[in-house]
């Protein structure tokens, strides 16, 4: 029992992490992607997963998954949880047999408290499942080399090595069968198998060393056997990587991913302990004729994959992810480096007794787990490291549009997540689709306002998928918008389309502010009997007198009858699309604005009134005459709002 309480306070901290405010977040795009493929029969996810960028395992064995356990966030993401728990078991396993038990703990906690590996843990895709079998390889390669050493030999020997062999070509061909990047992997176990086999072939002699060889090649050909159904998408696949660079810069920025993941940002000395004891460890295991086996072996999983990453150019941000796959091997050394110091200093103490050294170990390893645990904490609670969050965008679309709104996703894989959590009246439109020119974006933009008055846009990366923003140039003419704002790294707009465009100026004005050079020809006001929910048209036009030297933005504010304001938007004119700095002097701007009326709006009449400020200081308003009298906002029009 005392033997097995270690390991398992160790799982149960892993697995606590891993379901820890797993819900909490919203399915993002790529998670959204594994909803809505794996819901799908089989012959439909193998013909989906031939045009994607990764093999159909994950998405068959989550097909499987969800049928006893569900469909919901908790449900999907914990088939991760549950590789992520079954990883940080085998690195202790693995790790108590190449390396003893102390170090085999120490690697299994840190494993158990990796930011990378916690954070793919929570998310419903194969990276979590990529680093289970990374390691299971590892531990099958290790097992068949550990078989190989000539004190191995017994009469059962053969078999547990044939064995551990067919069970690293099984491990090896899931793996690959679960992601592109695999490949990487096999390279590393092969390069260090290889040089084990160097370094021993003084020992074992030339024929063994040949038997050794052959049987490693059958592994490998039985890997490649078992994958050849798919070699064809696979080498399609493959060469849409690259176009990165990277250097020593990329092995820096890798290091500290392989600690820290995507949401850890520590100074470089806490970076650089844990890295330290993995050298070390690494240095000791190589100079060591009983370590050198797990010393090459996991030197190479360590670094092969990250070197092979930056000769293919696979090195900008979104492939980072990949490297979960060698984290496993990173504690191990790690562990190796902080058994090996305290070592070195129970020889320079005597006295020094094996529990406190293997203390010492301990005290060193924590050392690295601060950085660890802040990094969780800001997964946890931290909104700046949270995901687009789809399900409260779903949620507010639904709660205030009606069959008369289209919503417009702008990028691969919106749809999915965002139908996963939508089941509202308005109709969706993945737009733009693929690739299309602006004559059929426009065609295609006037086919839809036919039929909707008010439209909703998930922009991501709009830069990437409409680099000339023909949709948004579009709708602000087309026009008016009423939100637009960051939600992430997403934007979410709404704009109020009228069933007619919109006409000229109906009320004139001819009003300066201060000596900007810009004046307020005149507005137009939307049609009225404005209910609470809807969407205040009002268009104004702009003309620059002399040219402008500055940015300024436009707010709009509804007062009620006592002057207190109810709603208001604030932007550069256009959409933000014609800066007033780039005005050309006598050029007419049509600036089309919506406000959103809020649903809480009593009835009544509401006073309208605009005005203009520094971009750089928002304090800044400009001054306008009006009636003789000077003013920092100009009165428009009366607005009626019925019950």
């Amino acid at each position: 029992m005392r033997r097995l309480l270690l390991p398992l306070l160790i799982v149960l901290l892993a697995a606590g992490l891993r379901f820890y405010r797993i819900e909490v977040q919203s399915f993002w795009n790529d998670e959204g992607n594994s909803a809505r493929l794996s819901e799908r029969s089989i012959p439909l996810i193998i013909e989906g997963t031939a045009s994607d960028v990764h093999p159909p395992f994950y998405y068959l064995l989550l097909h499987a998954w969800r049928i006893p356990v569900g469909d919901t966030e908790l449900a999907l993401r914990a088939f991760s949880a549950f590789a992520g728990v079954l990883t940080t078991a085998v690195v202790f396993k693995m790790g108590q047999g190449m390396l003893g038990r102390t170090a085999g703990g120490l690697a299994a906690l840190g494993t158990a408290v990796s930011p990378p590996l916690v954070y793919y843990s929570q998310e419903a895709r194969m990276y979590s499942l990529l680093a289970l079998w990374s390691i299971l390889a590892a531990w099958a390669l290790a097992a068949w080399m550990k078989r190989q050493e000539p004190e191995a030999a017994g009469p059962g020997r053969r078999r547990v090595a044939g064995l551990a062999l067919i069970a690293y070509a099984l491990t090896g061909a899931l793996g690959w069968w679960t992601h592109y990047s695999f490949p990487a992997i096999l390279a590393a176990h092969s390069i260090g198998a290889a040089a084990w086999l160097v370094l021993r072939s003084r020992r074992i002699g030339l024929r063994r060393v040949a038997e050794i060889g052959i049987a490693w090649g059958a592994a490998l050909l039985l890997i490649f056997l078992l994958y050849l159904p798919w070699l064809a998408i696979f080498l399609q696949a493959s060469g849409r990587a690259g176009a990165g660079r990277g250097g020593l810069p990329f092995l820096a920025t890798a290091g500290r991913w392989i600690i820290g993941g995507p949401i850890l940002d520590l100074p470089t000395w806490q970076i650089g302990v844990p890295i330290f004891l993995a050298a070390l460890g690494a240095v000791f295991l190589l100079i060591s004729p009983d370590g050198r086996p797990a010393g090459v072996l996991l030197t190479a999983w360590l670094v092969v994959p990250p070197l092979l990453m930056l000769a293919v150019g696979a090195t900008t941000e979104n492939y980072l992810k990949f490297l979960t796959a060698v984290v496993p091997a990173f504690w191990l050394l790690a562990a190796a480096g902080a058994r090996e110091l305290a070592r070195l200093v129970a020889a320079f103490r005597p006295q020094m007794t094996r529990p406190q050294a293997a203390l010492a170990a301990l005290f060193l390893l924590m050392t690295t787990l601060p950085g660890s645990l802040q990094a969780l904490g800001r997964l946890y609670f931290d909104p700046a490291t949270f995901r687009a969050d789809y399900r409260r965008l779903a949620a507010e679309i639904a709660a205030a549009a009606g069959p008369e709104a289209a919503i417009l996703l702008n990028a691969p894989n919106q749809w999915e997540v965002f139908t996963y959590y939508y089941d509202g009246p308005a109709a969706v439109y993945p737009f733009p689709r693929n690739v299309m020119d602006e004559s059929a974006q426009i065609a295609e933009l006037e086919r839809i306002a036919a039929s909707h008055r008010r439209i909703y846009g998930i922009f991501w990366g709009s830069e990437g998928f409409d680099p000339q923003r023909v949709t948004e140039r579009w709708l602000d003419g087309r026009g008016y918008k009423a939100i637009d704002e960051f939600r992430g790294d997403l934007r979410f707009v709404l704009y109020a389309l009228p069933a007619e465009p919109a006409g000229g100026m109906e009320t004139p004005l001819a009003a300066d502010f201060g000596e900007s050079g810009i004046r307020l020809e005149g507005y137009t006001l939307g049609p009225g009997g404005y209910r609470p929910g809807d969407v205040l048209q009002v268009s104004l036009f702009w003309q620059a007198v002399r040219p402008v030297d500055r940015r300024y933005k436009v707010f709009l504010h509804l007062l009620d009858a006592e002057g207190e304001l109810v709603t208001q938007r604030d932007t550069e004119p256009a959409g933000n699309l014609r800066p007033t700095d780039g005005w050309q002097p006598g050029e007419t701007i049509q600036d089309n604005h919506g406000l959103l009326l809020p649903l809480d709006l009593p009835a009544g009449r509401y006073r309208l009134v605009a005005g203009l400020y520094d971009l750089a200081d928002p304090g800044d308003r400009l001054p306008v005459v009006q009636e003789g009298e000077i003013s920092d906002r100009l009165r428009l029009g009366l607005i009626e709002v019925v019950p």
